[in-house]
């Protein structure tokens, strides 16, 4: 049975040359998903060499799950996304001496300033995507849960989640921009 109902009725719209039209009615009803049905996919992303920018913005509609066909906004139907080699990403232009990152500790006087480059050769090189994916995908409750518990980010080509079989998408084919 189909969602739509679809039946043609004469309206008050008239032409003067062919008289009455004829128009379709449909009534669609918007389906919402809930949080029970929803199927999530493991996904496996290689970061070498991918362009910072492009790379967030594709892992925000992976994990919104803006590509699928019944995205709804207040739930988690996106899917869970490893990325390895976070450690390789690449800015294009200058940004990598450039671009700042700014860390407060709410204490007076205690900003923490550094460049791109010196957080890819700090401790957590894996800061720079996931800073950008949390300030892209925007601050409420439910973004703040797709960030921390389905996007995995490791430095190196290990990661820990080969249990679940995640699908390997080569990021670096989709658009020949992706990749510098």
């Amino acid at each position: 049975m189909s969602n739509s109902v679809s039946k043609e009725c004469v309206c008050d719209n008239t032409n003067k040359k062919l008289g009455v039209v004829k128009c379709k009615i449909t009534n669609n009803k918007t389906l919402s998903t809930s949080h029970k049905g929803v199927k999530k996919q493991w996904i496996l992303i290689d970061a070498e060499n991918a362009v910072v920018g492009r790379l967030a913005a594709y892992l925000v509609n992976r994990l919104k799950g803006k590509h699928l066909s019944t995205y709804t906004k207040n739930t988690d139907d996106g899917d869970n996304i490893v990325v390895i080699n976070c450690d390789k990403v690449k800015f294009t232009g200058k940004k990598e001496n450039n671009k700042l990152y700014r860390d407060h500790s709410d204490y007076v006087g205690n900003v923490r300033i550094r460049t791109a480059k010196e957080v890819r050769e700090g401790k957590r090189p894996t800061d720079i995507l996931r800073t950008t994916v949390s300030r892209m995908i925007g601050r409420c409750k439910l973004n703040y849960k797709l960030v921390s518990k389905n996007v995995y980010l490791y430095a190196g080509s290990e990661h820990k989640q080969n249990a679940q079989n995640p699908v390997m998408i080569k990021f670096s084919e989709l658009n020949n921009k992706n990749v510098i």
